[in-house]
């Protein structure tokens, strides 16, 4: 599982006006929750084919990966040996993912085959992302990072992949696999500190159930 945790702290009165809310990532406003604009972590780069290492190559960061030119196989493994991330990349989005979302730590291996060139971008996640329905796409999500607690369904209309959900303690909450001609929806409930992560799919929309 990838742990994100890079907030900066608001320093806005306003915010310490209110109770319980100066400790905490989320506003709510309404029925409407806005998460906190993320800080840049990372450096953007472009890598080919190719070994290389978090901390030596690429600064330690969250980061879009997406392929520039060419496709082939991309994976990224721990100092442990753990595989995080491995997926077919390249533009053609009919037989490859287009764009992964990932953390890179001192001493990941990362690994590039068969493909040109790829972009590594410092990911931010936006400031108005609210309870309505959202896009995502490979890689791990943060619950009050990235996506909104709440009971979502989670929807992928075409390709096959996976999509899991972790607690804070990395125990499985969901493992499912979706598909256009098998199981297209999964009801989820996400909590904070949970991690949702994607394999093999362009596109998840998590939709509200409330």
């Amino acid at each position: 599982v990838i742990g994100i945790n890079v907030y900066g702290k608001s320093t806005s009165s306003f915010n310490e006006n209110k109770s319980n809310t100066s400790n905490n990532n989320i506003q709510k406003l309404g029925q409407h929750v806005i998460l906190k604009q993320r800080q840049v972590i990372g450096k953007a780069a472009d890598l080919g084919a190719g070994t290389f290492f978090g901390g030596k190559n690429i600064q330690p960061g969250l980061y879009d990966i997406t392929p520039v030119e060419g496709q082939g196989n991309c994976t990224i493994e721990d100092k442990q040996g753990k595989v995080n991330i491995s997926e077919t990349l390249g533009i053609d989005k009919e037989i490859c993912v287009t764009k992964i979302r990932t953390k890179i730590a001192n001493e990941d291996k990362i690994q590039l085959y068969g493909i040109n060139k790829v972009h590594f971008e410092p990911a931010v996640s936006s400031s108005n992302i609210t309870s309505q329905s959202i896009q995502l796409y490979t890689g791990a999500w943060v619950v009050g990072e990235d996506i909104a607690k709440g009971t979502y369904i989670a929807t992928s209309f075409k390709g096959s992949g996976n999509l899991a959900a972790y607690n804070k303690y990395g125990i499985t909450k969901v493992n499912k696999i979706l598909e256009t001609d098998g199981v297209k929806e999964v009801t989820v409930d996400l909590e904070d500190h949970n991690t949702v992560v994607i394999s093999n799919l362009n596109q998840v929309t998590l939709t509200p159930t409330n």
